[in-house]
Order: structure tokens, then sequence, then C-alpha cells
């Protein structure tokens, strides 16, 4: 989900940290080509400012559009998407202006891209002339200092990390893990801190999170957290549970795709439902309820 050639750069870890949290945030809310059409609404939800979006903008690891919506610069870095999953954005008007650099990242192009690609392959420009038209009418460079290396190669780093170093130092995805889990606030059980969550992560988490887009399992925690803060007695599910717990036997249910709050819904018992449908029916016969006078 995040390469770390691009998240251990000194241009990274150089901002604040509610700007880097801010940072993972969009990126795991972004669509199949990295672009967000709310990201203000998201800074708001986080507890993030207007400051940490422009940091992110002028740091250029981030391109805003005029339209408000914004690309994350290096997601192709940070993202292989199969083919059979992939889901190109609506956002194309802005996805044309953009030109896919030599180490995967995003660029602002003047001229559309699709267009220039589509020439070479109708074989109206040879592949040395669109080399040659990009050098004369050059795309803006949103270039910082981090070092070039290919998506496969910033895949290949992180694809499976040992234990021992996820460890030493928590992964960008259980640091946002762990801040939706602490949104739950007392309603769970929580870890003592980041670095407790992060020794839990590799045994009591991440098994369960195999096949999951990073996305699902976000959403999943934020279903978790509507159940939670309905008005008491909306919802039969009160009960305190912890990281295992959650992701070892609940994790499923509250999944997008699996989600539905009437599942939750507080049942009655045979009694009581018999006692509300008499209820019901003394109502509409008299018009009033029971016990009091017409």
């Amino acid at each position: 989900m995040f390469a770390r050639t691009i998240i251990d750069s000194d241009a990274f870890l150089d901002m604040p940290q509610s700007t880097q949290l801010l940072y993972f945030q969009l990126s795991m809310r972004a669509d199949d080509d990295g672009f967000i059409n709310n990201p203000k609404s998201i800074m708001r939800n986080v507890g993030c400012k207007d400051d940490d979006l422009k940091v992110l903008a002028a740091k250029k690891f981030i391109i805003p559009f005029e339209s408000g919506v914004i690309v994350i610069k290096h997601w192709r870095i940070h993202n292989y998407i199969a083919k059979d999953r992939y889901h190109e954005t609506k956002y194309k008007s802005e996805k044309a202006l953009l030109y896919i650099d030599d180490n995967g990242s995003y660029t602002t192009c003047i001229q559309p891209v699709h267009k220039v690609l589509t020439e070479a392959r109708l074989g109206k420009a040879s592949l040395g002339e669109v080399i040659d038209r990009q050098e004369e009418d050059p795309c803006i460079s949103y270039s910082t200092d981090i070092p070039e290396v290919s998506p496969e190669e910033a895949h290949a780093t992180i694809s499976e990390p040992e234990p021992e170093e996820e460890q030493q130092e928590p992964g960008a995805y259980p640091k946002v893990v762990y801040a939706a889990w602490e949104a739950l606030g007392a309603h769970v059980y929580q870890p003592a801190s980041l670095w407790a969550f992060s020794q839990k992560w590799p045994i009591q988490v991440r098994p369960h999170l195999k096949g999951i887009h990073s996305k699902d399992v976000l959403q999943a925690l934020e279903n978790l957290k509507a159940i939670y803060d309905a008005p008491p007695g909306t919802y039969y599910w009160t009960q305190k549970i912890g990281v295992e717990a959650f992701f070892s036997k609940h994790l499923e249910k509250f999944l997008p795709d699996n989600f539905d709050p009437v599942d939750f819904k507080k049942r009655l018992t045979f009694t009581e439902q018999q006692e509300a449908e008499t209820r019901a029916s003394y109502l509409q016969v008299f018009g009033h309820e029971m016990g009091e006078e017409a």
C-alpha cells in the first residue's frame, strides 16, 4: 500500500505528524488511479488542518486541480492493481492532464498524455519523436528529493516485511489502522500505544487482512464506530472487544459488502414481541395506550 522509498524519505519524514497522517488517510481513500474528490472533508474528519493539505501540495506529495480533486503523486509507486480488479477513475479530464514519469510518479503535463501515447501507438509519431516532443515541450516537474525507483522495485522492498523489521518501526498500514481503532475510543480495548499495536500486528491482525482491500478494512472500522455511536438501545451490539477478537471473529460482518445495520438491530424476545403487538392492537382499537384514560 505504501512504498518505503517514499514514506521513509527525508522529504516525507520532515513534514509534521499531522501532515503525514493526512497523507495516509487520503491515500487510503483514493480510487484505483489515486484520485480523491473530497480531500477537505477527509481533512476535517481526521482532525487535520488546511495547512496540512497545503504542505502536501507544496512538498509535491499531492497534485491539486482547479476542480478541487487531488491525486496522490506517487500512487503508481505505492500500488499495483491487477487488471481484473482495476476500475478507472471518474476524473478523466484531470487524469488527461497527467504524465507518468520514468519512475512511475505523476507529473502535470501541458499536453494531455493520452494524445501523445495514442499517436505513438497508431504510428503517427515514432517513440523517438514522442521523446523529442517532450523535451521541447516538457511537463511541469513535481519531483522531490525522493530517490527514483520503479514501481516493481518499490513493491519488492515492502511485499513481505520480516516480523523483526516491523517491530523495529511500525509500517504505514499499521499506523493508519491503529488511528482508526483509536478513534473507537472507550468502546473497545485500546492498546497501550502504537508500539504495542505494532507488536500485535503480525500475528493478531495482518493474517486476517489477506485479500481484503485496505479501504474496506477502514470502512469496516467506521461501520463498527457507527454502531457504537448510535443512540442507546438502537442496536444490540454493545460488547467491548479487543484488537484480536475484532479482526479474527468480527471483521467479516462489518466489511462494506456484508454490513447491514439492520442485522444489529435489537431483537425482542417472544414475550416482548407479543406485548408489543398487544399494545399496538389496543391503540388501534381504542385510540389510546393501555392504562391511559380515553
